[in-house]
């Protein structure tokens, strides 16, 4: 039987794996999602989750939608402590794509303040999820059937089809330089965990003789564009460094 404890960011009861004299615990928490953490940290990601705690269980669950389970080590404290939610409209967009992915048939129904929606949504508690939901409905996205019974419409479906491809498509990261075999490998430690933890899908061009040129966004919700062009080891290092200071990533 798995071990529990109260998971450190909600408070809630979460399943706790590893092993602790590796100073690293995965949890597995019904609200915030999957995550790792360092025992050194573990106090104060605490202490950075009690002013925010959805902003934490959300930006981790967005980690494990992209099927990656995120790192809390003592240096990522401080960059928790001020990450800020996302806009209102991004947060109905997140609990209306997670509404759709725990309903595969058309016809099933869900719990509008189940936890994996609170997390999902960056809301603190069910109150806040609630009214995110009751907007839902009132967009038709949602429907709250008699006797308390919700599902999602079928214009909420097809529009969770449309915001998915947008978003497929507003995420891909085209990294066009020449790999030897030496940058290859510094590509899948370092370049491509990096891309992928300040969410973006990395496409790499892989061919010495393409136009060297590289553009994206610090984060998807930011606008704040980062470009370099043309990409030479010395600037792919200089890549890193941008996404290092502005995500609290490290390579080496």
């Amino acid at each position: 039987m798995p071990n529990t404890a109260k998971c450190p960011i909600c408070a809630n009861d979460a399943e706790i794996g590893g092993a602790p004299a590796a100073d690293k615990l995965t949890w597995t928490c019904p609200r915030c999602g999957k995550f790792d953490v360092t025992g050194s940290a573990e106090d104060g990601l605490r202490s950075a989750a009690r002013d925010q705690p959805g902003a934490i269980s959300g930006w981790i669950r967005q980690q494990n939608s992209q099927g990656l389970t995120p790192f809390i080590g003592t240096t990522d404290l401080q960059r928790l402590r001020a990450m800020a939610l996302p806009p209102l409209k991004e947060r109905s967009e997140l609990y209306h794509q997670a509404a759709v992915r725990s309903c595969p048939r058309l016809d099933d129904e869900f719990v509008p303040t189940s936890e994996e929606l609170i997390g999902a949504s960056y809301s603190a508690d069910r109150a806040e999820a609630s009214i995110i939901a009751k907007y839902l409905v009132n967009k038709g996205l949602l429907l709250q059937r008699p006797g308390g019974n919700w599902r999602v419409s079928p214009e909420g479906r097809i529009a969770a089809d449309e915001l998915a491809a947008r978003r497929a498509a507003s995420t891909q990261a085209f990294i066009a330089m020449w790999f030897s075999e030496e940058m290859m490998r510094f590509y899948r430690e370092a370049i491509e965990p990096a891309v992928r933890s300040a969410g973006y899908t990395p496409m790499m061009i892989g061919d010495k003789d393409t136009p060297t040129r590289l553009t994206m966004r610090s984060s998807p919700r930011s606008g704040d564009p980062l470009s370099w062009s043309p990409i030479s080891q010395a600037s792919v290092g200089a890549f890193i460094s941008k996404l290092a200071l502005r995500w609290g990533l490290a390579y080496g």
